[in-house]
């Protein structure tokens, strides 16, 4: 059982005692066993309520809490403590508590559209919000581990690099 208050997280990205490289069985050490295991191995999801934590060669890469699904609890072996964070938090709620607690964020260039906005803290959490006209609603609120995301970017392009040579060598052949 973990116990999470809101406003720390987007602080501190504590989310308690839930962080960045624990391995799988200290995860479920926290959490219980998950509830479900996504299909992707790269990274592997476990998905506990509206909470999912990414794995990847059994490290935590990241964690998001989504909420969308207004049905359900974070997990059942989450608690949360202070500020109240639901579907129904607007960019101007989350705004309002950021200043109140002296927390800052800035607009993710990347992640500003008409239909979404995206922000990031200095603490390296993330809060992602629809937009509707005037209305906005929360998406989601997570960590992520930088370093991974550039490193899987990087070998994405080393794997196209590789079929881009042997495209062009097949070609070749054929000429």
């Amino acid at each position: 059982m973990i116990t999470i208050d809101w406003i720390e997280f987007l602080r501190s990205a504590d989310f308690g005692g839930l962080r960045l490289g624990m391995l799988g069985q200290e995860v479920r050490g926290l959490l219980g066993k998950e509830e479900d295991v996504s299909r992707s191995k790269h990274p592997l999801i476990l998905l506990y309520g509206r909470l999912q934590v990414a794995l990847d060669e059994n490290r935590v890469v990241s964690f998001t809490t989504y909420f969308r699904d207004r049905r359900r609890q974070i997990w059942k072996e989450v608690r949360v403590k202070g500020w109240k964070v639901t579907p129904r938090t607007s960019i101007e709620d989350f705004q309002e508590a950021l200043t109140k607690h002296r927390i800052i964020a800035t607009v993710d260039p990347h992640w500003n559209h008409e239909s979404a906005v995206g922000f990031r803290l200095e603490s390296g959490v993330s809060a992602c919000f629809r937009r509707e006209g005037r209305n906005s609603s929360l998406e989601g609120i997570g960590l992520y581990d930088q370093r991974y995301l550039a490193g899987r970017a990087q070998e994405r392009v080393s794997e196209l690099e590789q079929i881009v040579a042997v495209v062009k060598k097949s070609l070749k052949k054929k000429n």
